[in-house]
């Protein structure tokens, strides 16, 4: 009997219905960040000129600007609900301490990412805010992608010590969220091999530093219109960084690398193109809102860039499992 109530209150490492809840709020967020673009591209940020209602209703009329500005803070009204549902779920759940604290991390930030929207309408598209806003909204993205993938069932996503030491013999405990790490069942003698290997994770590090600033770049440069050289030059930076990624990721014994490193690998060049196309239909900051072809070929490249910069995410965290 004593044993059963111990075990009852030991921690569950995962959830299946956590999982999906979290795979499903990252494709949520994922519609987000490009909606976002979509206002950015298309002028109408301002096309709703109060916050949090729309002219003083929770439905106005979807039209012009409205449509894609309204509609961006419906979408972001859902997925701020979804964050919070699962810092919740985590709080009041056995799932492990590591997954209980990145759901209120990422909880905390969509609260944030929510008053940083509001103030960039009240404020009338201050430059810094608009950045910042568009920094920490790819950056929620990210941080679900993590979740959703340590909160995984499978065995390729278990978290669990695979150090070799057990506690006994002075290793580490587990639940440490620094020291534990995130292992992958399936991949034991992989980890082996990589561990002589401890500078792999750095490699996502650049790619992840590189992709930041050239979000940070493309940021300034679509609310503010300046420096956009920074964002053209840097471009070449990050763009090697991500083959860079794609190589090592090749070369390294870890099936979990495989598929992201292909993916850096290939789409690299479509947001390359893209930024190109982009560059030759720029569009104005104080043109009319609505909808246009050049909007959208902007809107995908920057979620083309989020996608890029998530896997780069994802791809150093995995491989900074076996540092």
């Amino acid at each position: 009997m004593s044993e059963i109530s111990s075990a009852s209150l030991t921690p569950s490492p995962v959830s299946p219905s956590f999982h999906l809840f979290a795979v499903l709020t990252s494709v949520c967020a994922f519609i987000l960040v490009f909606v976002g673009a979509l206002v950015t591209s298309t002028g109408s940020a301002l096309a709703v000129p109060d916050w949090p209602l729309s002219f003083g209703k929770f439905f106005p009329p979807m039209t012009g600007g409205v449509l894609f500005e309204h509609g961006h803070r419906m979408i972001a009204g859902s997925v701020a609900l979804m964050t919070w549902a699962l810092g919740l779920w985590a709080y009041f759940s056995r799932l492990s301490k590591p997954v209980r604290l990145l759901s209120y991390l990422i909880a905390s930030a969509i609260l944030l990412q929510a008053i940083l929207g509001g103030l960039t309408v009240l404020l009338l598209l201050p430059p810094s805010i608009a950045v910042f806003h568009a920094l920490l909204g790819q950056t929620v993205f990210c941080l679900l992608l993590i979740l959703a993938d340590v909160s995984s069932p499978s065995s390729k996503s278990k978290i669990e010590v695979t150090t070799g030491v057990t506690p006994a013999q002075g290793g580490v405990q587990s639940g440490n969220f620094l020291d534990s790490g995130f292992r992958r069942n399936d991949e034991s003698e992989q980890l082996q091999i990589e561990s002589s290997k401890p500078g792999l994770w750095k490699y996502g590090a650049v790619a992840v530093t590189a992709l930041y600033l050239q979000l940070l770049f493309g940021a300034i440069l679509r609310h503010s219109g300046k420096y956009g050289f920074l964002h053209y030059a840097w471009s070449i930076g990050a763009s090697i960084s991500l083959i860079t990624l794609f190589i090592a990721g090749l070369r390294s014994k870890i099936k979990s690398l495989k598929g992201l490193s292909i993916f850096a690998g290939i789409f690299v060049f479509f947001q390359v193109a893209l930024g190109l196309l982009a560059y030759m239909r720029r569009i104005s900051l104080d043109m009319q809102p609505g909808y246009n072809p050049g909007a959208l070929l902007t809107s995908i490249h920057v979620a083309l860039g989020a996608l890029l910069l998530g896997s780069s995410v994802l791809w150093t965290f995995r491989a900074w499992q076996v540092r």
